[in-house]
């Protein structure tokens, strides 16, 4: 009989010294490495747990690998994806390079695997020096159709969590006991981005319709990137027809500002004239009494 019922390989990924390592330690051996060493090539813990998934108990056991996230180590990573089958995906909390990188993480795991089940991870939860707003990461987790846990690896906050919640995700896949629909990665990114496309577009409609025009521009630039994300060709073009006509209002609304005819305009009792560039009642800034129009 064997020891256990699954064997997974877990891949963990992210910048350099987001704490990787340190998550994957934390996890398999329970204690924290005071000292930071940076990962040369391919690291790897193992752990095995009990999971209970629908009142049964499943013996799963964890290949954990994390490699150097440093550009230096990109030609090993290519082989390090291989036969994995779900990942962490992780940055730092204090480190707001290591969040804006996430993009590239996202697309060098996509470039090597396909429908990978994946949770975000913010480590480095127990520090103060906090350089990311929650609502940035519940953006992308929400767009992505990502779990996502904060974590400590100092701690322990969190740590058990997201691994049983990867691996119960994944047993539940192999065991079919989760239904396509729901857990189709594109899918739902996709379903997700329509949703966004479609709000963000109605709000720039109704900013265009009370002539708000540089709330329009914003809103139609983030519709944008949802659109392109989709691959709706008629959405981008709405957007971009709707871009030039309201840049071609505000140039024309610039340019009539600069070209407001100047009038002169006098006080009879300070017995001084003014050039103004509008009519109607404008007071002498001496007397306060009301200008009027030189014949």
């Amino acid at each position: 009989m064997s020891e256990f019922d699954y064997l997974f390989k877990i891949i963990v990924v992210g910048d350099g010294g987001v704490g990787k390592t340190a998550i994957a330690v934390r996890f398999a051996e329970g204690v924290f490495q005071e000292d930071y060493k940076m990962t040369i090539g391919v690291d790897f813990s193992i752990k095995t747990m009990n999971l209970p998934i629908n009142g049964e108990t499943r013996r799963v056991k964890l290949q954990i690998w994390d490699t150097g996230g440093q550009e230096r180590f990109s030609y090993t990573r290519p082989l390090y994806y291989k036969g994995a089958v779900g990942g962490l995906v992780v940055f730092d909390l204090t480190n707001r390079r290591s969040f804006e990188n996430l993009g590239r993480w996202f697309d060098e795991i996509t470039h090597n695997c396909v429908s990978l089940p994946l949770i975000l991870v913010g480590n480095k939860a127990d520090l103060p020096t906090r350089k990311i707003v929650h609502a940035e990461v519940e953006a992308i987790a929400n767009t992505r159709a990502l779990g996502y846990f904060e974590t400590s690896a100092k701690s322990g906050q969190s740590i058990n969590a997201v691994f049983e919640k990867l691996a119960e995700t994944i047993v539940l896949m192999e065991e079919g006991l989760i239904i396509s629909e729901e857990h189709d990665m594109e899918a739902k990114r996709h379903k997700i981005s329509i949703e966004q496309y479609l709000a963000l577009a109605e709000q720039a409609y109704e900013e265009i319709n009370n002539l708000n025009y540089q709330a329009a521009l914003k809103l139609l630039k983030q519709a944008f990137y949802y659109a392109k994300a989709i691959e709706y060709r008629e959405g981008k073009k709405w957007i971009e027809e709707q871009t030039q006509l309201i840049l071609q209002i505000l140039n024309q609304q610039k340019a009539r500002a600069t070209q407001e005819v100047s009038i002169y305009m006098y006080c009879a009792f300070c017995n001084r004239q003014y050039r103004v560039s509008k009519i109607g009642n404008i007071r002498c800034p001496e007397c306060s009494n009301y200008l009027a129009s030189k014949a």
